[in-house]
């Protein structure tokens, strides 16, 4: 039976989406990307291939000063290991960042509450100020640390790798987009959780409420509109849990999924889809896209279960602004790249690739969860245990997006999102900014096993599978 504490070891890396429903005995398109000229694709029927204007593509998994997007509960990790990332080391050497909190995990609010966190603890420990502090990391987590700790009265300086602020709160301005792009973090999660929305409109950045039910769904090879009324997956995903929960060890949702027989338990409705289809779809969007891993690789016992419920909003273009609102007046030192971190009783030296070094008293370090997973910055003594097991037993997800500008809508009609059903490509879910800005764009979302197979392919193929997804949304 799971405990929160148990602290079982990673298991397997697990199956893909389509290897899951392969072992079922479920039969699925294979995933197939064409190389094209002109990066665009001739439809069927002779119409005239889809052209965007423009296109931007993101890549969270190769970026050194990320590797990742955000962090979730793989196989035998548990929200404890959260909680030891973000314990103290000997009073000096601090953790934030939203791998570290476990209300709000994978999300600008939880980056927030880490930062607030981390600096409370070290006002209290440093009572009556006069020390120096560092913050290694400009993201929402190091931001946050940094502003709580000047408005204490401390001497602070935040180091950053990059040669902007932000971290994975990154906004793109360019001449060719009409509006400022945000590629990492783009809503603003159960906006009742903190005052996060505040800081947005503050900085000037427009939001919406953001309804996920108002979504318009096909078959790759239809332009038919799905009726989803009856469909759903929930009876599915309560069976495939609970038998998890009966096991002796973590399994991944994968496992838990065929071993339960859950297959039974999807409700098709009027869909018009197979039960394979529609589970299909629901580990595709409610899975690898939301939390940036497979279902091979997500615990059956935890990595559902995280997070809180509450209406979101769409960031509309700046979230970037939030952050340095945050640092302004602050000494922020960009395209510092820290190297290694030693800490002891003269202080904590912090070394920059550039051969420089800095002493302070104490640190908070907020750089992702995947910078530590490959060990890029090194900490002298070594970390302890707890430490160590919990960035090793903690995974790094990935979620990427794509882009793309047109010069009018090719849809009628305009719902929030389009989602493709039963099709092979991998850019099936997509975010309508048309209803929002008044502008034809289109982001698409692609986490998990699947964007880390993308990252391998060039733009130009990526571009050719959106626009193949995309062309049953026609008018």
């Amino acid at each position: 039976m799971r405990t929160v504490s148990d602290g079982f070891e990673c298991g397997s890396a697990g199956l893909s989406r389509r290897g899951l429903l392969r072992a079922a005995g479920l039969t699925v398109a294979a995933g197939c990307l064409g190389s094209i000229v002109g990066c665009s694709l001739s439809p069927a029927g002779g119409r005239q291939p889809l052209r965007p204007l423009a296109s931007f593509r993101t890549s969270w998994l190769s970026d050194p000063f990320s590797l990742g997007s955000y962090s979730y509960l793989p196989v035998g990790a548990t929200p404890d290991d959260r909680a030891a990332l973000g314990i103290p080391v000997s009073d000096q050497l601090f953790f934030a960042g939203e791998a570290t909190d476990a209300a709000h995990p994978s999300t600008v609010n939880g980056a927030k509450a880490s930062g607030l966190a981390a600096a409370d603890v070290i006002t209290k420990l440093a009572a009556g100020g006069g020390q120096r502090m560092a913050v290694i990391g400009a993201g929402i987590a190091g931001a946050a640390a940094a502003k709580a700790l000047a408005d204490a009265g401390f001497q602070v300086i935040v180091l950053e790798g990059r040669d902007r602020v932000g971290g994975r709160t990154a906004t793109l301005t360019s001449p060719e987009w009409p509006v400022p792009l945000d590629l990492g973090a783009s809503w603003v999660h159960d906006i009742t959780a903190s005052d996060l929305l505040q800081l947005v409109r503050v900085a000037g950045v427009d939001t919406a409420p953001f309804d996920y039910d108002d979504v318009r769904l096909r078959r790759e090879d239809s332009s038919a509109d799905i009726n989803t009324r009856g469909m759903s997956t929930d009876a599915a995903q309560e069976t495939s849990i609970a038998w998890a929960e009966e096991q002796d060890a973590d399994v991944s949702y994968a496992d838990a999924l065929r071993e339960s027989d859950a297959l039974d338990e999807v409700e098709v409705g009027r869909a018009g889809l197979s039960a394979a289809e529609v589970l299909d779809l629901s580990l595709t969007t409610d899975v690898e896209n939301e939390y940036g891993a497979s279902a091979g690789q997500l615990s059956a016992w935890w990595g559902q279960e995280e997070g809180s419920d509450g209406d979101d909003h769409l960031v509309l273009g700046g979230y970037q602004r939030v952050v340095e609102g945050l640092l302004n007046g602050i000494d922020v030192r960009l395209n510092s790249r820290i190297t290694r971190v030693a800490y002891g009783s003269t202080g904590i030296d912090i070394f920059v690739a550039d051969g420089s070094s800095l002493n302070v008293d104490r640190v908070i370090v907020t750089v992702p969860l995947g910078v530590l997973k490959a060990g890029s910055v090194t900490f002298d003594p070594p970390l302890p245990g707890g430490h160590t097991q919990a960035i090793e037993r903690l995974g790094m997800g990935v979620l990427e997006k794509l882009w793309l500008r047109f010069d009018t809508p090719f849809w009628a009609g305009d719902p929030a999102q389009f989602m493709v059903a039963a099709g092979s490509r991998a850019w099936s879910e997509w975010v309508n900014l048309h209803p929002f800005i008044g502008e034809p764009l289109l982001m698409g979302l692609v986490g998990g096993e699947t964007a880390a197979g993308l990252s391998q392919l060039s733009d130009q193929d990526v571009l050719a599978d959106a626009l193949a997804a995309l062309d049953a949304f026609r008018a």
